[in-house]
């Protein structure tokens, strides 16, 4: 009777200590590489009297520490923060303002290096997330913003942070996605209406799309498809905004979706699981890549956001401020209830999951 107490004992103690270690391990694996690993990367551009910053939401949405470059390597970014981009373990800041781009450990913040040569006017960057020599970063340059013919998308290799070459392109590139060995940009300015498509084995245009003007976010599903989301014009002569998809094989518009009202001005598509999620009139839309109409109802109506991020069941909606602190809402995607609030630099302008488990 003795043997077999004992015997139960250690087998409860043996039970607890797997218990303990694997409790231990994933609160470990959390913030092995750092702690600024998962979680949620804002860029504040910034504005002419402050300087741009990122800020952090941590991963249990629980609070957000704001200039953690400036607090990690105690200098500020500069002016205009345009965005960042990922490369393994690598976060490309984007520096519009100065003319450079800063890399930094995505998951401590301390600083690697800063990138000035054959940089001008940088507003992106993405990578092939390839590793050694074949790992290569695109940055789209608007070059002299006088100049409508010395844009380009230099390419980097990310071994040396090196500028290899540059592809020429026409004005203003700005956002940009990898599909397939395709690398297609989205433009700003008088070409807003353009989607370029590049080969990057070759570094050649193969393809300019003419859609409509106003492009300002694009995303891609499971499927490959290519989803590009456009306000319209919203200047005097407004125009309605449309929604477009792209097959990335074949490079031909599968479907659009027509807003109707020209003061129907859509932002800020963006997929998460099986759905599609963008802003329109102060309201959040879902739709499925199946559909073949727009939704008629939104999700969440009566929401002050300029802009959206979706993940981890959580709708993080972005209102931009460029005089003053802007605000992230964090929404939850089924209650579709607003719970809190935060503080963020001045003018938030976009936002990055860091390693999320979605």
């Amino acid at each position: 009777m003795k043997k077999m107490k004992l015997t139960k004992l250690f087998l409860h103690l043996f039970l607890v200590s797997i218990l303990i270690t694997s409790c231990g391990k994933d609160t470990e694996d959390r913030y092995l590489k750092g702690d600024y690993d998962e979680g949620l990367l804002i860029v504040n551009k910034g504005n002419e009297s402050t300087s741009g910053s990122i800020s952090y939401l941590s991963y249990n949405l629980s609070f957000v520490e704001n200039d953690i470059y400036k607090k990690i390597n105690n200098q500020s970014l500069g002016d205009n923060v345009s965005s960042l981009g990922f490369y393994i373990n690598e976060a490309m800041i984007v520096i519009k303002g100065e003319n450079k781009l800063v890399s930094v450990d995505r998951y401590r913040f301390t600083e690697i290096e800063t990138i000035h040569q054959h940089i001008s006017s940088p507003s992106y960057f993405v990578s092939n997330e390839l590793e050694g020599e074949e790992g290569k970063g695109y940055i789209s340059n608007w070059g002299d913003e006088e100049n409508s013919n010395d844009d380009y998308i230099a390419v980097m290799h990310m071994s040396t942070h090196i500028i290899v070459s540059k592809i020429p392109v026409v004005a203003k590139p700005e956002k940009m996605l990898i599909i397939d060995n395709k690398l297609f940009v989205i433009h700003g300015g008088e070409n807003s209406n353009l989607l370029t498509v590049i080969d990057i084995n070759t570094e050649k245009v193969i393809k300019e799309i003419e859609l409509i003007n106003g492009l300002n976010s694009m995303t891609s599903d499971v499927h490959g498809n290519v989803w590009l989301l456009a306000s319209g014009d919203m200047n005097q002569d407004e125009t309605a905004g449309e929604l477009f998809v792209i097959d990335s094989n074949s490079l031909e518009i599968e479907k659009n979706f027509y807003f109707g009202n020209n003061t129907n001005h859509p932002q800020s598509i963006t997929h998460y699981q099986n759905g599609l999620y963008y802003v329109l009139n102060n309201s959040i839309y879902k739709m499925l890549p199946s559909a073949s109409t727009l939704p008629k109802d939104p999700i969440m109506l009566d929401v002050d956001v300029d802009m959206i991020s979706v993940g981890i069941n959580t709708i993080f909606g972005f209102q931009k401020n460029m005089e003053s602190n802007s605000k992230v809402l964090i929404i939850d995607l089924d209650e579709k209830i607003a719970s809190k609030e935060f503080s963020l630099g001045i003018e938030s302008s976009n936002a990055y999951f860091n390693s999320y488990t979605e």
